[in-house]
Protein backbone atom coordinates (compact mmCIF):
# COMPACT_ATOMS: atom_id res chain seq x y z
CA UNK A 1 0.00 0.00 0.00
CA UNK A 2 2.81 2.44 0.51
CA UNK A 3 4.27 1.28 -2.72
CA UNK A 4 1.06 2.26 -4.33
CA UNK A 5 0.94 5.47 -2.87
CA UNK A 6 4.53 6.43 -3.00
CA UNK A 7 4.09 5.13 -6.85
CA UNK A 8 0.77 7.61 -6.88
CA UNK A 9 2.64 10.76 -5.71
CA UNK A 10 5.37 10.34 -8.33
CA UNK A 11 3.20 9.78 -11.11
CA UNK A 12 1.08 13.28 -10.07
CA UNK A 13 4.25 14.87 -9.63
CA UNK A 14 5.94 14.21 -13.16
CA UNK A 15 2.48 14.08 -15.43
CA UNK A 16 1.21 17.49 -14.23
CA UNK A 17 2.09 19.68 -17.24
CA UNK A 18 3.55 22.48 -14.73
CA UNK A 19 6.38 20.53 -13.99
CA UNK A 20 9.55 20.61 -15.66
CA UNK A 21 11.92 18.30 -14.11
CA UNK A 22 11.18 15.74 -11.52
CA UNK A 23 14.01 14.87 -9.41
CA UNK A 24 13.55 11.78 -6.65
CA UNK A 25 16.44 12.12 -3.89
CA UNK A 26 15.53 8.75 -1.92
CA UNK A 27 12.85 6.35 -1.39
CA UNK A 28 12.54 3.95 1.41
CA UNK A 29 9.30 1.25 1.49
CA UNK A 30 8.86 -1.00 4.41
CA UNK A 31 6.12 -3.34 5.35
CA UNK A 32 4.98 -0.65 7.74
CA UNK A 33 6.95 2.27 6.94
CA UNK A 34 8.56 4.47 4.22
CA UNK A 35 9.33 7.86 3.32
CA UNK A 36 9.93 9.40 -0.09
CA UNK A 37 12.07 12.74 -0.81
CA UNK A 38 11.71 14.57 -4.06
CA UNK A 39 11.89 18.01 -6.11
CA UNK A 40 9.62 19.18 -8.81
CA UNK A 41 10.97 21.90 -10.86
CA UNK A 42 7.96 24.10 -11.90
CA UNK A 43 7.49 26.32 -14.65
CA UNK A 44 8.58 29.20 -13.35
CA UNK A 45 11.60 28.63 -12.24
CA UNK A 46 10.43 27.72 -8.47
CA UNK A 47 11.07 24.27 -6.85
CA UNK A 48 8.73 22.21 -4.98
CA UNK A 49 10.77 20.18 -2.02
CA UNK A 50 8.12 17.06 -0.79
CA UNK A 51 9.46 14.80 2.08
CA UNK A 52 6.30 12.24 2.97
CA UNK A 53 6.97 9.70 5.79
CA UNK A 54 4.30 7.13 7.00
CA UNK A 55 4.14 5.10 9.73
CA UNK A 56 1.64 2.72 9.44
CA UNK A 57 -0.30 0.17 11.63
CA UNK A 58 -1.38 -2.80 9.01
CA UNK A 59 -3.78 -3.76 11.26
CA UNK A 60 -5.79 -0.78 10.53
CA UNK A 61 -6.01 -1.10 7.06
CA UNK A 62 -9.04 1.19 6.70
CA UNK A 63 -7.51 3.91 9.13
CA UNK A 64 -4.66 3.59 6.28
CA UNK A 65 -7.33 3.99 3.28
CA UNK A 66 -8.74 6.74 4.27
CA UNK A 67 -5.45 8.79 5.03
CA UNK A 68 -4.23 8.11 1.67
CA UNK A 69 -7.61 9.08 0.35
CA UNK A 70 -7.20 12.31 1.95
CA UNK A 71 -3.94 12.74 1.11
CA UNK A 72 -4.39 11.54 -2.54
CA UNK A 73 -6.97 14.49 -2.90
CA UNK A 74 -4.81 16.94 -1.10
CA UNK A 75 -2.46 16.53 -3.76
CA UNK A 76 -4.81 17.01 -6.65
CA UNK A 77 -5.99 20.37 -5.21
CA UNK A 78 -2.45 21.49 -4.68
CA UNK A 79 -1.31 20.84 -8.32
CA UNK A 80 -4.60 21.84 -9.46
CA UNK A 81 -3.56 25.36 -7.53
CA UNK A 82 0.02 25.77 -9.29
CA UNK A 83 -1.17 24.89 -12.60
CA UNK A 84 -3.98 27.49 -12.34
CA UNK A 85 -1.58 29.94 -10.70
CA UNK A 86 0.72 29.41 -13.24
CA UNK A 87 -1.76 29.82 -16.04
CA UNK A 88 -2.50 33.65 -14.46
Amino acid sequence: MIEDYFMFLKKVATKNPSVTEFRLIREFIDVKKGFIRFVIELRDGSELHVFEYIDSDLSAQDRLLISLAEQREEVDNKMGQCASSLRN
